[in-house]
C-alpha cells in the first residue's frame, strides 16, 4: 500500500508544470512596441519605408502542461512581427523579434530576423555601439549593432547589411548591402493611432 501511495504521489508531483518567467531585463528587448505602432524610416537617398507591428504575444511554450512528452518547464515568450511597406528581401518580407526564456540561471538573447539578417546567439555575441541618428539627431549610447558575418547571418537575397536595436526605442537605424541607409525618423504609437 505505501508503495502504491509513493507512486501516486511522486506521479501527481511530476505532472505539475513550473512557470520560467522571463525577467524585466529580458522583457526589455520586446518592450518597445505594441501591436498596430506605425515606423516610419527614411533613407540617405530620400526613400521612406514603413513598417508596421503587426502582431504582438505574450505566451508559455508546452501551453497544456504535457509533463510526460515535453516536460515539467512553460517557458515564458514574447513574440514581434513587423511587416514593411516595402519588401526588401522576397523570402522575409515579415521581420521577427522575440525572446524565450531557456534556462532560469542564465540571462537570454533575444531573436531577431529584420529583412533576413538573424541574429540567434548568447548574450556575449551582442556589440554595444554608439549611435547618432542624421534625421532626428538623437544619440543612442547604447544600441546594439547586428552585422551580417560579424555576430548575425544572412538569408534569402542578402539585402541587409546591419541593424541597430534601442531597448528603448527598438529599430532606429539599418543599412542595405548597396549602402542605403535608413534611420527612423517618427514613431506612432498605437494608442495616438486610436485618437
Amino acid at each position: 500500500m505505501k508503495k502504491i501511495f509513493f507512486l501516486v504521489f511522486i506521479m501527481l508531483y511530476s505532472c505539475n508544470c513550473r512557470q520560467v518567467d522571463l525577467k524585466d531585463s529580458e522583457k526589455e528587448w520586446l518592450n518597445p512596441y505594441k501591436r498596430g505602432d506605425i515606423l516610419v524610416f527614411k533613407s540617405n537617398r530620400g526613400n521612406v519605408d514603413t513598417l508596421f507591428v503587426t502582431e504582438k504575444n505574450e505566451f508559455f511554450t508546452n501551453e497544456y502542461c504535457e509533463w510526460f512528452t515535453i516536460g515539467n518547464t512553460q517557458n515564458q515568450g514574447i513574440n514581434i512581427d513587423l511587416k514593411s511597406n516595402i519588401c526588401h528581401n522576397e523570402s522575409y518580407c515579415e521581420s521577427e523579434i522575440s525572446i524565450i526564456k531557456s534556462n532560469i540561471d542564465k540571462e537570454t538573447a533575444p531573436f531577431f530576423r529584420i529583412f533576413g539578417l538573424e541574429f540567434s546567439d548568447v548574450i556575449s555575441k551582442l556589440i554595444k555601439q554608439k549611435v547618432v541618428l542624421s534625421t532626428t539627431g538623437k544619440i543612442y549610447n547604447n544600441s546594439y549593432l547586428f552585422q551580417s558575418e560579424v555576430n548575425a547571418n544572412n538569408y534569402g537575397n542578402n539585402y541587409l547589411k546591419s541593424f541597430f536595436w534601442d531597448k528603448k526605442d527598438g529599430l532606429i537605424k539599418y543599412e542595405s548591402n548597396d549602402g542605403e541607409i535608413f534611420e527612423i525618423s517618427s514613431n506612432t504609437p498605437s494608442w495616438r493611432q486610436q485618437k
